[in-house]
């Protein structure tokens, strides 16, 4: 697939890179806030807004009026574009340069948690590509895209694609149906995604032997996967990683403990509670921070040795049922372990006595199998495996979870 840049699944069009650098040259005005359901179109204004110098805002495309003005962007803000000159003779080597060496560009990201209003962050084209690998032996890899392409991990997988002149496969939205069969045709090297968009679409995938490197991120990693990617992917290596849109991709692991490299050993702290804390010189700017240094993640995380640690939920995930934190993950990992579960998502219900009760929403294997009986071997396998305030109470059997614009699970609050 040689100066393919963009195979664009959705539209069904190929973009060449070619074209991409004569598009990025005739861009004449550069939006104040960059907003669109046309791929092709937002990495043209995207790169020329680098080339220019021009800050800009990125916003999902299918945020509505309403959420725009939630987050206080008006309509008149929405139409504010900047006039910029035509620059010719753009080349592919004169584009990366900038990518890495541009000292002066911002873009601003919005928070994508699934609670609470979204917070600006600000970031540079350092922190942008500060895991961004160049080199000869990556030239013939193929990326697929199945993130948002607005936040943070989409534009990390587009800017190692594009630094490389490697191909971008664009899968986000995409029927999950389809997603096996793109894989192959295309015959992609480097896919990375939520835990949650690996179990859509494994259960329907055969062997690819194409595949060279898996990667999660964005959730905690599920490692009852592992045997569906191996099986699917037998040839790739499996990498999980350790990134937010405050701070970008920090740690890499093959497994779930991460550790701490040696020059971020200072800059990393966890507290008595768990939570973890970011030094604010490895963040975006606009970041709130605690004494003025510390960024409080809200992920709260067990050490596990010198500058090692496992992710264990998020603070806001914990759920207080008659005074003891559960965390939902710990008890979905207990419910993923039982024969003909395929996933589940445990939430609190409000209780006048307790606080909240557990419910879990449970997505079977296979339809056929019984609502009842499946019922009881999950009840008696948590009674096994856990304390009973960590057992749900409540059952749910649904087609699918629903998953946030990150691909992330959406988790009642």
């Amino acid at each position: 697939m040689a100066d393919v840049f963009l195979i664009d699944t959705e539209a069904n069009k190929i973009y060449s890179y070619q074209s991409l650098l004569k598009d990025i040259g005739t861009v004449k005005e550069i939006p104040a806030f960059l907003r669109t359901d046309n791929l092709y179109t937002f990495y043209c204004t995207l790169l020329a807004s680098v080339l220019h110098n021009v800050a800009i805002e990125v916003l999902d495309a299918d945020l509505s009026l309403d959420e725009l003005h939630r987050i206080e962007i008006s309509d008149d803000m929405l139409n504010q574009k900047q006039e910029v000159s035509v620059i010719d003779n753009i080349t592919s080597d004169s584009l990366i340069q900038n990518l890495l060496k541009n000292e002066i560009w911002t873009l601003t990201l919005y928070t994508s948690g699934t609670t609470g209003r979204p917070k600006k962050v600000y970031h540079t084209l350092k922190t942008l590509t500060r895991t961004v690998k160049r080199s000869p032996k990556l030239a013939d890899k193929v990326w697929a895209l199945a993130y948002n392409p607005t936040h943070y991990a989409g534009l990390q997988v587009f800017l190692q694609a594009l630094c490389n002149l490697n191909p971008l496969v664009y899968l986000f939205g995409q029927p999950v149906h389809h997603v096996p069969e793109i894989l192959k045709e295309y015959r992609v090297t480097n896919l990375s995604a939520t835990p949650s968009y690996y179990k859509m679409f494994l259960p329907l995938a055969d062997v690819n032997e194409t595949m060279e490197r898996i990667t999660f991120g964005g959730e905690r990693m599920d490692e009852t996967l592992l045997p569906d990617v191996k099986r699917v992917f037998p040839n790739a290596e499996i990498r999980n990683i350790y990134a937010s849109t405050e701070a970008g991709a920090l740690f890499i692991s093959d497994g779930d403990e991460f550790s701490v490299a040696p020059a971020l050993k200072d800059k990393v702290k966890i507290l008595d509670t768990g939570e973890l804390l970011l030094h604010a010189s490895i963040l975006g700017g606009g970041v709130p921070l605690q004494d003025g240094e510390w960024f409080s993640t809200g992920d709260l995380v067990k050490s596990i040795g010198e500058n090692r640690f496992r992710f264990t939920s998020r603070k806001t995930e914990m759920i207080n049922v008659g005074g003891y934190k559960v965390n939902p993950n710990e008890v979905e990992a207990v419910i993923r372990q039982v024969n003909g579960v395929a996933d589940a998502l445990v939430s609190g219900k409000e209780n006048r006595l307790l606080g909240h009760v557990l419910l879990a929403h449970v997505v079977k294997q296979q339809q056929d199998i019984g609502d009842a009986p499946l019922k009881e071997n999950i009840l008696n396998h948590l009674a096994q495996k856990l304390q009973s305030w960590k057992c749900p109470r409540i059952i749910y059997f649904v087609d699918h979870l629903e998953l946030s614009r990150t691909g992330k699970k959406v988790r009642p609050q």
